[in-house]
């Protein structure tokens, strides 16, 4: 494992202290915790690499961490299944929440559901959890593979598919949605303040609309860049909501 300070100019191994130099995934959390999964278990770093902390054993597939703070791990349980755990404290301890095909990809989007990409023999193409991993569905329709390789979610939360056949696949609408929360036709267009406010780090944002258009709501940082689009779609006279995390 190494780590680079000056933009990959120059790299340092950092590999003391990981019992097994056999490192096949890295996450980073929020707070800046490196975590590495090796064919033996799970290091965790809280100062860049310097020392590392053995938390979890087993032969770690892949490591997501949520928007939401959570961080995931795929441990390897035989040919057919892999146990998926879960940790709340940014690696340092971890529950087995389900086991589920060979899980090798994760990816999260805003609202923290979790997609998972399943592969080798018996790869089962992709499974979503909008519920932190209590339950899972399969999503299935329209991939032409079911063997995953890697997963992304991109800011206005299409998933992107890749596969063993070389192809790309995309969602064919965002993973979070807009709410319709009155069907009542409103007089005038209305947006209402976010709730709650101040947030942490979720909020709901209300708007109504009095005629069939294409809306856009875009969330926008203090100097101006957009941060992400909330909203995209044409929509017909109602009131809607639809909620942001902001982490």
């Amino acid at each position: 494992l190494y780590r680079s300070t000056d933009a990959g100019d120059s790299w340092m191994n950092i590999n003391k202290g990981i019992a097994d130099s056999s490192v096949r995934t890295v996450a980073v959390t929020a707070g800046g915790e490196v975590i590495a999964g090796t064919q033996t278990g799970i290091f965790v770093s809280s100062d860049n690499g310097q020392t590392w902390t053995y938390t979890l054993n087993g032969f770690i597939q892949s490591i997501g961490v949520s928007p939401l703070g959570q961080v995931y791990s795929s441990v390897f349980a035989g040919a057919r299944y892999s146990a998926i755990y879960r940790s709340l404290d940014n690696g340092l301890s971890w529950m087995n929440i389900v086991t589920l095909p060979p899980v090798g990809a994760f990816g999260f989007n805003s609202a923290g559901h979790i997609f998972v990409g399943t592969q080798g023999g018996f790869a089962d193409g992709v499974y979503k959890s909008s519920d932190n991993g209590t339950t899972w569905s399969e999503i299935n329709s329209g991939l032409g593979q079911v063997y995953v390789t890697s997963v992304a979610v991109n800011l206005n939360d299409f998933v992107f598919v890749a596969v063993y056949d070389g192809y790309v696949y995309k969602s064919t609408q965002r993973t979070t949605s807009v709410k319709e929360v009155d069907n009542t036709v409103p007089r005038e267009f209305i947006l209402e303040q976010n709730y709650p406010n101040p947030f942490n780090p979720t909020t709901r944002i209300q708007f109504s609309v009095p005629q069939k258009e294409f809306i856009s709501l875009k969330i926008f940082d203090a100097l101006g860049r957009e941060v992400r689009t909330l909203v995209s779609e044409s929509l017909t006279p109602g009131t809607y909501q639809v909620e942001w995390n902001g982490s």
